[in-house]
Formats: C-alpha cells, structure tokens, sequence
C-alpha cells in the first residue's frame, strides 16, 4: 500500500512540473543598442528556459506570454521583438534502481528576445508588432490555467505586419 502511495505522489509530482518555463526580464540600455534616448525604460531582454519536459514551441509562446503579461503589468497594449536567439541542450540523464541502471537523454529549450514596449500612438513605427491582448488579460488568467491558455495560442499565434 505504501509503494502505491509513492507512486501515485512520483506522478501527480511529474504532472505538476511537466513543462515548466524560468524566466527572467532585465532592462537594457537604448544607446548600447544603438536606439535614441526615446526608448529608455522601454527596451527590454528575456531569456526563456524550458525543462527536459517542455516543447521548442512551448518555450517560444511561453516565453512571449510572459513578455505579454510584463507589457500588461507596466500599461503597454504592443510590444515589438528587436533579437532572438535560440538554444537546444542535450543532457544525459541516468536513472537507478536496485536492479537496473537506465540512461536516457533530454532536450533543453531556451528562448532570448530582446523586445521595445509600445504605446498606440507608436504602432506605426513599426513594421511588425505583438498585440498584448492575444497572450495576456488579467481576466482569462483568472478562469483558466496558464498551461492551457499557452497550448491554445500555440494553435493561433498572431504577428501583425504591415
């Protein structure tokens, strides 16, 4: 009864940390990057990192989600990617028991963007854009999962260009 127990906690735990996504937003110098003073405390960087258990394109919308909610949080409707980079991590992971040893590998996904916050007034300096309100509201985090909201604009992810 007890090993049934530790079974059933080793997979509701698997459930809850199955594709999960760290992330972490700095600000960045507008001049660095060779852009006008205009742009101070609007130009920002985030890097994305997913775990063995999250897809390439789980981090991706993840990653822009949370850009989304950043932009939200801080009274921006668009935001605009400048840079991105991808990387792919390969890991050996080994696996024991008391009779058997099992050597597996993963993938690790990770995202960076570089992205400019943007005001409505501002939308048509820019030839493509990310409308905020496709990745984030404060009122669908609230009835929903981030999980399954992510999956659903995985299906429909939206760039506007001109």
């Amino acid at each position: 009864m007890l090993l049934k127990s530790y079974k059933f906690l080793a997979v509701l735990l698997l459930f809850f940390i199955s594709g999960c996504v760290s992330y972490n937003i700095q600000p960045q110098r507008p001049n660095e990057l060779g852009l006008d003073t205009s742009y101070k405390d609007k130009v920002f960087s985030i890097d994305c990192t997913g775990d063995e258990f999250g897809s390439k394109k789980y981090v991706d919308q993840t990653c822009r989600t949370y850009i989304a909610e950043f932009a939200y949080n801080n009274g921006y409707n668009y935001f605009t990617i400048l840079d991105k980079d991808d990387n792919q991590q390969t890991s050996m992971r080994v696996y024991a028991t008391r009779t058997s040893v099992s050597a597996y590998s993963t993938q690790e996904y990770s995202k960076y963007y570089l992205f400019i916050l943007i005001n409505d007034n501002e939308i048509n300096n820019y030839n493509n854009y990310y409308i905020v309100a496709d990745y984030y509201t404060k009122d669908t985090y609230k009835s929903k999962r981030r999980r399954d909201i992510i999956d659903e604009r995985i299906s429909k992810s939206k760039k506007y260009e001109r």
